[in-house]
């Protein structure tokens, strides 16, 4: 599995749901280092999440489980889906950070990411996709305020796409992404009719605009910094984001549509969300949380 998945959004197969989940940096809840073999010594954690899918067209549900494993650090060192045969299991430094992830497919394929930290920068490398990379900088909080996509030519590395991000409150409130309007991946839909290979800085344009709201309860991801390293980034928030809304734009700045994503939530008692729904004209998409 390539870096490039990293560019996955908007996606409803249980197998893109666990890609997402697992190809994500993972890393431990910086002030929460506690014993975990006594659950009177930390906060309630995520143990389990059951997500159940339903096509309209299809009458049949389709059910599957997440399970998260942790070290006594309470740190996150594992996730697994016996669904699909997946699984993922992480390394950290002794303050925290993530340096590996190494991940087991269903089909057998395996490989390493590596994470390389820089002060504020980390660098993102997988024996998957040698020729690719994607450079991190983060603000004084370790929240990801800009992302960066890059190949190998042969001589030089040349970067394809990059994002912005805007944090408010420990919430991703705004997230840009900017594309290379030479790249095939993206002139289609601009409308353009430039052709060819990529040729990366010749001219960046705003492809997508998107902006996030929150309830004030708990994340349950927050605790391991669990999406703030992808393009999924809003799910690494401290609050349940409610709904997401995107503004795909072409190359003259001219939009293209709108559309918007909305979740309900119900919590318990702790203010940890139980059960998240999303519903849109053609599918149900419903996740329940268990904690321990």
């Amino acid at each position: 599995m390539p870096l490039k998945i990293l560019e996955m959004r908007n996606t409803f197969t249980f197998k893109s749901l666990i890609i997402i989940m697992l190809v994500v940096i993972v890393s431990c809840d910086k002030e929460n280092h506690k014993d975990d073999t006594d659950t009177g010594n930390r906060d309630p954690r995520l143990k389990k999440l059951t997500a159940t899918l339903r096509l309209t067209n299809n009458p049949s549900e389709e059910i599957n489980e997440v399970f998260f494993r942790y070290n006594n650090k309470n740190e996150l060192v594992s996730i697994a889906s016996p669904f699909l045969g997946d699984s993922v299991y992480f390394t950290y430094l002794t303050d925290g950070k993530v340096i590996s992830a190494f991940y087991q497919e269903s089909d057998e394929f395996q490989y390493t990411s590596q994470y390389t930290w820089d002060k504020n920068t980390v660098t993102i490398t997988s024996t998957s996709d040698p020729e690719a990379r994607i450079v991190i900088t983060l603000d004084d909080n370790e929240n990801m305020v800009k992302m960066e996509s890059y190949e190998y030519d042969g001589t030089n590395w040349q970067l394809t796409n990059y994002n912005t991000y805007t944090w408010i409150n420990e919430n991703l409130t705004r997230t840009e992404i900017f594309v290379d309007a030479y790249s095939k991946a993206f002139t289609p839909e601009a409308g353009t009719e430039f052709e060819g290979t990529n040729h990366s800085g010749s001219l960046f344009y705003k492809y997508e605009d998107v902006v996030y709201t929150y309830d004030q309860k708990e994340n349950p991801f927050r605790k391991f910094y669990f999406y703030k390293f992808s393009e999924n980034a809003y799910m690494g928030s401290a609050n349940n984001a409610i709904s997401v809304t995107t503004k795909r734009i072409n190359i003259i700045g001219e939009l293209i549509n709108t559309f918007t994503q909305s979740f309900i939530y119900t919590y318990q008692e702790t203010d940890l969300p139980e059960t998240k729904l999303e519903e849109r004209s053609n599918l149900s998409y419903f996740q329940e949380f268990e904690y321990e």
